[in-house]
């Protein structure tokens, strides 16, 4: 299928993702994009990625760095000043995520391949830049809203990410998935951070 044909109905599938993640992610990985369109589509997003995240971070401290921890605030700022390292270092997140989505998955009775997984994986970066786009809008439009969006941006976006899994995986049980989601993205997080603190002390 070209990519002119493929482009509508990725439209549509995104938006039956917001209403309905597990049928959403079902559509998408039947698609079948392939691995050249899905590799071009994580580095585009692992880029944008990182340009949202350098600006709400900038933004984030400008709002409420003084009522932040000084350790907090330094580790900010350190990241926000060295975009171009982050670009690497979030890919390198992602395709571990990636990975996981795959194995972890497969451990439990996923029926999910890497493909699929990798496919899930840039729709759930899609809903990150979603979501940090909106912080940056609200934290220089009206920064009041910034604590309603961040707060209610994670709740949907966990929302529709457990959908993803469970659509990629078959999986019936939400809460589990919910579970298993946050147990394991908070351990690759920390198995990151200490390799890197050890390879790159700077980036610690």
């Amino acid at each position: 299928m070209s990519d002119d044909v493929q482009m509508h109905p990725l439209s549509a599938t995104a938006r039956l993702i917001l209403r309905d993640p597990v049928e959403g992610a079902r559509q998408l990985v039947a698609m079948g994009l392939s691995r050249q369109a899905l590799w071009t589509a994580f580095w585009a997003a692992v880029v944008l990625d990182t340009v949202l995240a350098t600006l709400w971070m900038t933004r984030f401290l400008a709002i409420a760095g003084e009522a932040l921890p000084p350790d907090m605030v330094a580790a900010m700022e350190r990241s926000a000043s060295r975009p171009f390292l982050n670009v690497p270092i979030q890919a390198l997140y992602w395709v571990v995520v990636a990975h996981a989505m795959h194995r972890i998955g497969g451990l439990f009775g996923g029926t999910g391949d890497f493909a699929a997984s990798l496919t899930v994986t840039i729709a759930s970066l899609g809903v990150n830049l979603a979501y940090l786009g909106l912080l940056v809008v609200a934290s220089v439009i009206f920064p009041p809203l910034v604590m309603p969006v961040l707060l209610g941006g994670a709740l949907y976006g966990l929302w529709i990410v457990s959908g993803m899994i469970r659509g990629l995986h078959g999986f019936s049980s939400r809460l589990a998935v919910i579970v298993v989601m946050i147990a394991s993205f908070l351990a690759i997080y920390t198995a990151l951070s200490t390799v890197l603190s050890l390879l790159l002390p700077s980036a610690a």
